[in-house]
Formats: C-alpha cells, sequence, structure tokens
C-alpha cells in the first residue's frame, strides 16, 4: 500500500492531494490504531457539491494533476460525492474504499484485476506514481522552510515524471 510518513498525519502526501482535488471532510481510509488518532494510510472524504457528474470530476482530477492519461473501471455511479484518494500503489486499499462507503477511488500503480475488482460498486482510477505523490515536493519545502531556518530551502522547478504518454 501507500506506506510513507508524509501520508500518515492531516499534513500527509493524501490529505494534501484530496485538498487539491476539492475533497473535503476527510477522514483516514484505512488507520493505523498503534500509531494513534487520525493516522493511517490514504483519506476518503466529500466533494462539496451535493452531487458531481463523475466522468466531468475524473476530467477535472485529471486537469489539476496535470497528468498525461487517467486509467479508470467503467464508470459505476453517473454522480459522485464519496471519493477516497491514496497516493502511491494504493490498490491494497480497494476493501477499505469499498467499506468507506466511497463512489470513486483514486490512487496509482493498480493492476489490470483492481479495476474488476469492485465489481460495479466503485469506479476506480490510477491517477498516476509519480502524479500522485508530487504534493511531497510541497510538504518537505514547508517542513525545511520551517524548521531549517538558517538554510535557504529551494525546491525543484524541473522534477519530471520518468514515464512518458503516447496519445493515439
Amino acid at each position: 500500500a501507500c506506506h510513507t510518513n508524509l501520508d500518515s498525519a492531516p499534513n500527509g502526501m493524501s490529505w494534501r492531494l484530496a485538498s487539491e482535488l476539492g475533497i473535503g471532510s476527510l477522514h483516514v481510509l484505512a488507520p493505523s490504531p498503534d500509531k494513534g488518532e487520525g493516522v493511517g494510510f490514504g483519506v476518503v472524504g466529500e466533494l462539496p457539491e451535493a452531487v458531481r457528474a463523475e466522468l466531468d470530476y475524473l476530467r477535472e482530477a485529471g486537469r489539476r494533476l496535470r497528468v498525461g492519461a487517467l486509467r479508470h473501471s467503467r464508470i459505476v455511479h453517473e454522480r459522485v460525492r464519496r471519493v477516497a484518494v491514496c497516493t502511491g500503489a494504493g490498490g491494497s486499499l480497494l476493501g477499505e474504499a469499498l467499506r468507506a462507503g466511497a463512489e470513486l477511488y483514486l490512487t496509482a500503480d493498480l493492476k489490470y484485476n483492481d479495476f474488476m475488482a469492485p465489481s460495479g460498486r466503485l469506479t476506480v482510477a490510477d491517477i498516476g506514481h509519480f502524479e500522485s505523490e508530487y504534493c511531497a515536493i510541497e510538504i518537505l519545502f514547508e517542513i525545511f522552510s520551517k524548521n531549517l531556518r538558517t538554510f535557504a530551502v529551494r525546491k525543484s522547478r524541473c522534477s519530471c515524471n520518468p514515464v512518458n504518454y503516447l496519445c493515439l
């Protein structure tokens, strides 16, 4: 699953990505009970509108993340409100997304069978590993800027995805 210390708290990567995608009222998708309240992997929350056209929201998410391509399962719901997100390889949390009542699950590195696993109860979308974790640059920049006051902290402007897409 999407295992990283940057993901496990309300200022973590999944939280940041969900916020960038307009998802609010966030809760941990897969809590780590031994780590304390609010710690775990992935998040689930609500879109602010009562309902959103699912396909339109997927297009908007792709634009916001500047993805070259977005793979998704069959569109299950005409409208979506509850969305789960996990940065990195989050295929192992498909069950948690279903149990949380998500209508859409955004993650990365999904395998072929992951697109069939929800059996028509949930739309899953693979937004790309790099794209899902790009927010780590901002998070680290904020942490270093706050804690390393005697250093000039800079962030890369040319962090590049090693995966290229050929649009046919």
